[in-house]
């Protein structure tokens, strides 16, 4: 069984994800709206996230940022050109930091500002995300919580061997972009501008569009539980790498859920980035 899915190419798997993830949230959404008139969605007793003032094109912004991400996930079908062949020179230490300088602008800084100025129109951005409900006990013992659900869920999936198992089915899936260069650079001002970015940059920014956004828009027109699976499923499929979907979902789930219980993203932020520093203290070159 194995040795036959070996043939299948992981980029047309996580393809293949993502066309299931969007059509999960399109057809949910459509269910709900067609469904709405005889059938009200029942609050959950845990659930703290309002959606209030939330409209359908908080999801339609939400998704155009998603594929924003999932460029990662569809570029590789398109073959590259006689000049993008040839060996490419060596970017200077400089150059490199300009580039991921320049990729934090694009893929988070600007669509999250984006989302954040037409929200903005309309609701009160601080209470909107529960900023001002963060409560020290309560944010403290969701944190450890989420974040020592995190960390056991990679070192169970390892000790289960998880990633063995898909590499074996995949003949080594290629690792995510991201990961590969951190592990590939050598310069210590590239590889602590790269600790920012996933310490820092990357729970904040992805918080708002996969937590903030798309999870709370589309619970609002479906229910929490099944925006959780869809919302979870898409910020594992658009990373890009097929080893890390199982592991990333549970992720998200983990995340979304720990945003219900404590009605602040503060809360998500703060698990993504331990989660993330636990990772990068890991793959940092002894």
């Amino acid at each position: 069984m194995i040795s036959l899915l070996a043939s299948i190419d992981p980029q047309w798997f996580l393809l293949d994800v993502l066309i299931f993830s969007v059509a999960l949230v399109v057809l949910g959404v459509l269910i709900y709206k067609i469904a709405r008139p005889n059938l009200e969605r029942t609050p959950y007793g845990f659930e703290k996230v309002s959606t209030e003032g939330f409209a359908i094109y908080d999801l339609y912004g939400a998704g155009m940022v998603v594929a924003l991400f999932s460029l990662g996930v569809i570029t590789p079908f398109f073959p590259p050109s006689e000049n993008s062949q040839k060996s490419p020179e060596v970017l200077s230490e400089m150059a490199q930091c300009f580039l991921i300088t320049v990729s934090w602008l694009v893929q988070f800084i600007i669509p999250s500002a984006a989302l954040l100025f037409v929200l903005a129109f309309r609701l009160n951005i601080i209470k909107a995300f529960g900023l001002t409900n963060f409560n020290e006990g309560r944010a403290a013992f969701y944190i450890i919580i989420g974040s020592v659900l995190s960390i056991l869920t990679l070192v169970l999936l390892n000790l289960f061997g998880f990633e063995s198992l898909i590499n074996s089915i995949f003949d080594k899936a290629p690792e995510q972009a991201a990961v590969k260069m951190f592990k590939e650079a050598k310069s210590p001002l590239i590889l602590g501008l790269m600790g920012i970015g996933a310490i820092i940059m990357a729970p904040i920014f992805e918080e708002i569009i996969f937590r903030g956004f798309l999870y709370t828009s589309t619970k609002k027109h479906t229910g929490p539980i099944f925006a959780m699976i869809s919302s979870a499923l898409l910020f594992a499929v658009v990373h890009n790498a097929a080893q890390n979907l199982l592991p990333l979902f549970c992720i998200g789930v983990i995340l979304a859920l720990v945003y219900e219980l404590s009605g602040s993203l503060w809360t998500c932020i703060a698990v993504h980035a331990i989660f993330n520093l636990v990772n990068v203290i890991m793959m940092t070159p002894s």
